[in-house]
C-alpha cells in the first residue's frame, strides 16, 4: 500500500512530507514531483522518472539527503562542497580529494592577484627581519601575528613607526 503526493521541491532542492525533508537533486528546485510514499520507504519521480529514493522517516524536522544527488552541482562548483550539510558523508578519497582542489584554486588566486597587483619584490613574514626597535603591546606577540590568528576574530593590527621600520612589509 502506498498514496501519491504532488510535492513542491523547494530552492534548497528539498521535498517536504510530514515535516521531514527529503534531498533531490537541486535541478528539481522550483519544480513539482510526485512522492509514491509507503511504510518503510519514499520513492520520488519527475516526468515519470524516478528521482530519489529515502527510508520513510517517521521523525520530526529530519533532513534525510544522498550526496550523489549533488555530483552534477559539485562538478560545476567544487568550491561549493565545503560549505554543504553533506560533506562529511562523502567517500574520505573524495573529501581529500576536493580538499587538496580547494587548497590548490586559492594557491592559485593567491598568484593571480599577485601578479595583477604587479608587485616588484614579494615580501613575505618569512622574509621580515625581528629587531629589538620593533616593540609590541602587552598581550601580543609574534606568534599571534605570524599565525594570523587576528583574522578569524575579526581584529584589526594597526602599525605605528618611524620610516623604514617595517610598518608595510607587516601590513602585507
Amino acid at each position: 500500500m502506498f498514496r501519491y503526493e504532488a510535492l513542491s521541491v523547494n530552492k534548497y532542492g528539498f521535498a517536504v512530507i510530514d515535516t521531514n525533508k527529503y534531498g533531490l537533486a537541486p535541478t528539481l528546485a522550483g519544480k513539482t514531483v510526485q512522492a509514491k510514499i509507503f511504510f518503510d520507504h519514499v520513492e520520488f519521480y519527475y516526468d515519470h522518472h524516478p528521482v530519489g529514493r529515502y527510508r520513510r522517516s517517521y521523525g520530526r524536522d529530519e533532513e534525510l539527503y544522498d550526496w550523489t544527488q549533488y555530483v552534477g552541482t559539485l562538478l560545476k562548483k567544487p568550491g561549493a562542497v565545503e560549505h554543504t550539510r553533506f560533506f562529511k558523508q562523502l567517500p574520505q578519497q573524495w573529501r581529500e580529494l576536493l580538499e587538496l582542489e580547494l587548497r590548490e584554486r586559492e594557491v592559485n588566486r593567491i598568484n593571480r592577484m599577485v601578479k595583477t597587483a604587479d608587485f616588484q619584490v614579494i615580501k613575505t613574514l618569512e622574509d621580515f627581519v625581528w629587531n629589538q626597535n620593533i616593540e609590541l603591546p602587552i598581550g601580543l606577540t609574534r606568534e599571534y601575528m605570524e599565525g594570523l590568528q587576528f583574522l578569524p576574530r575579526k581584529e584589526n593590527l594597526i602599525f605605528l613607526g618611524s620610516v623604514g621600520t617595517g610598518k608595510t612589509h607587516l601590513a602585507t
